[in-house]
């Protein structure tokens, strides 16, 4: 491999726009709020809510020998992940007052969110540069 290709991530780190991280990091919980919202209201809607089950499965294949073996074919184990899609009964009116404290939450991130976004705009406006610059 080439030493070139393991500077490229540095360089592109490094053109990160601070305005960008600043906006990133406003609305980080406030998009992480609006997607519990999302998925509360549609296991509202539903009825019931759907748990992610993964185990492992273990199956037999045919395999090359090892180095230490000649190249003959063999029968070996392997595991593969499995991944199951459960319905799971849920209790409405539990579900319903996570819903409301979610967007209780929601309208004081939001406020909060919008005030960090201005002190953004106000920091990448007064640096001259930053993702706010050219609606300024």
């Amino acid at each position: 491999m080439k030493p070139a290709l393991f500077i490229l991530p540095v360089f592109a780190a490094a053109c990160v726009d601070a305005g960008q991280d600043c906006h990133a990091k406003a609305v980080r919980d406030l998009s992480i709020i609006r997607a519990l919202i999302a998925e509360t209201e549609a296991t509202v809607a539903r009825g019931y809510a759907i748990r992610t089950e993964t185990s492992s499965v273990v199956y037999s294949d045919f395999c090359l020998g090892t180095a230490l073996e000649t190249s003959d074919f063999a029968f070996c184990n392997r595991t593969a992940p499995v991944t199951k899609k459960r319905p799971v009964a849920i209790d409405l009116s539990a579900e319903q007052g996570k819903l409301e404290d979610l967007k209780v939450k929601e309208a004081d991130l939001a406020r909060k969110a919008a005030i960090e976004l201005q002190t953004c705009k106000i920091q990448s406006a007064s640096s001259g540069q930053g993702i706010f610059s050219r609606y300024t």
